[in-house]
């Protein structure tokens, strides 16, 4: 199957859940682009999710700029200092995925791919199609050397 992922320029550790006394972090190296993305993809929104990503890695890693909150619907609410809980992309979000992202020097590609579906969703994805396998990561790197050849190399 053909797919298109986001492939970050270095990965992100994220706070899951709680295990024990303390809590599971899962390394995410990218993440799979939905399909109704593939043809058009909404830069603004991508920069916005690769954002939200950074700051939930920087909040799992002792940031105080916002805390989280788990709702019912099963995705982190966002509270300022302030205590105002934001559950929808604002100002506030924006301006913490922005630091977040500069602060890690995280950017990120595409990269389309074709790949087996059984271990694209078995292995290399979790349920939330981030992509934790590092392996998986390596093979993902772009092809920029246009038809350079071995024999083509002084070395």
């Amino acid at each position: 199957m053909e797919a298109m992922f986001v492939r970050f320029s270095r990965p992100l550790l994220i706070r899951m859940g709680r295990y024990k006394e303390d809590y599971y972090y899962q390394t995410i190296y990218g993440f799979l682009v939905p399909d109704n993305y593939k043809e058009h993809p909404d830069p603004t929104k991508l920069d916005q999710y690769c954002g939200y990503l950074c700051a939930l890695h920087c909040w799992g890693s002792g940031d105080n700029d916002f805390t989280v909150s788990y709702e019912r619907r099963g995705v982190p609410d966002w509270v300022d200092k302030k205590g105002v809980v934001h559950i929808k992309q604002d100002k506030f979000m924006d301006r913490i995925e922005k630091k977040c992202m500069k602060k890690l020097g995280l950017s990120y590609e595409f990269i389309s791919m074709d790949v087996y579906e059984d271990e694209l969703f078995n292995r290399y994805l979790n349920r939330d199609l981030l992509i934790i396998d590092e392996d998986f990561y390596w093979e993902l790197e772009p092809n920029d050397e246009e038809g350079v050849e071995d024999e083509e190399l002084p070395f």
